[in-house]
Parts: structure tokens; C-alpha cells; sequence
């Protein structure tokens, strides 16, 4: 799977727009904003990975689309 710039772009903003300090962001409330709902779950998903990798986000505990 190759990254999606603009997956990645709304990724970043729906994070800085939902996310409060100190409070958990799941990842089926996130893939389910308006910003991100045009992705699929697993390009989501890697592009989460990815952010996560590079060190751009940081992520304590994430399961991705298997979550329930």
C-alpha cells in the first residue's frame, strides 16, 4: 500500500480538531469523522502506522480496524 498525502493531511488535522490533551482518541470514533470518512479503515490504519513510525504522532496502544 503507498501513503496518501491527502490521507495523511486529514489524518493530522482530525487529530489536532478531536483530540483533547490528556484524553484517549479511539480509532473507530477518528475513522468515523467527517474528515477521515472517505478512507477505508485500513488506509487509516496505515497511514496512522506511518505517522507513528516517523514519529510524528505518538501512540500508546493501538489495535486498528480489528478492534471491536
Amino acid at each position: 500500500m503507498r501513503l496518501n498525502s491527502d490521507c495523511i493531511r486529514d489524518t493530522l488535522l482530525a487529530i489536532e480538531k478531536y483530540q483533547n490533551y490528556n484524553d484517549w482518541l479511539e480509532f473507530s470514533y477518528l475513522k468515523s469523522t467527517k474528515e477521515l470518512a472517505q478512507y477505508p479503515p485500513e488506509e487509516i490504519e496505515y497511514t496512522l502506522n506511518a505517522l507513528r513510525n516517523g514519529n510524528l504522532i505518538n501512540i500508546d496502544k493501538f489495535q486498528g480496524s480489528n478492534s471491536k
